[in-house]
């Protein structure tokens, strides 16, 4: 799915994106990695990449633990952006 999501904004001309990775769990290798989709000048979206929240049962515990890491950090991120309640102890382990 990324990788079509990606492919698909280097069809449209007027946009750019930057990749960001920002490190969860240095031990874990942990990262949450977003899209910038700018238009023009104007940041026009942000993609956050995470696992379906399915994916968690069909993976070891210490896959498990991660993936609901990752999980709840970009949910806590992106209810944090628009100043939405959530909980920031759920990015610790």
């Amino acid at each position: 799915m990324r990788r079509k999501v990606k492919e698909a904004l280097k069809l449209l001309p007027t946009v750019r994106t930057r990749n960001l990775y920002v490190p969860l769990s240095s031990s874990k290798g942990a990262r949450l990695e977003f899209d910038l989709v700018i238009n023009d000048y104007d940041l026009n979206r942000i993609i956050l990449y995470s696992p379906h929240p399915s994916a968690r049962y069909f993976e070891d515990s210490n896959e498990l633990r991660l993936q609901t890491l990752l999980l709840e950090a970009g949910s806590n991120f992106l209810l944090w952006l628009p100043g939405k309640p959530y909980d920031p102890m759920t990015f610790h382990f």
